[in-house]
């Protein structure tokens, strides 16, 4: 997850919202992105939390589309 902001003239709201930010990254990374179950890897090239069956599915695409053996 990305999400910009600007920063405010309130130094404790800037600080809640950098910290809010940080929390939802981390968690974001453990959960898949395709179907929101707890994530167990992630893909190569851009870094996208997966689960196992969605990971199986992303890789035989890839495969497909590549003609190689992502496994």
């Amino acid at each position: 997850i990305r999400i910009y902001y600007e920063n405010t003239n309130n130094a404790y709201l800037n600080k809640c919202l950098a910290t809010m930010m940080d929390n939802l990254e981390r968690a974001s990374s453990k959960i898949c992105c395709n179907c929101g179950a707890p994530a167990v890897c992630t893909s190569k090239g851009w870094i996208l939390p997966y689960c196992l069956k969605c990971a199986q599915e992303w890789n035989t695409a890839a495969n497909q589309r590549h003609k190689t053996d992502y496994s």
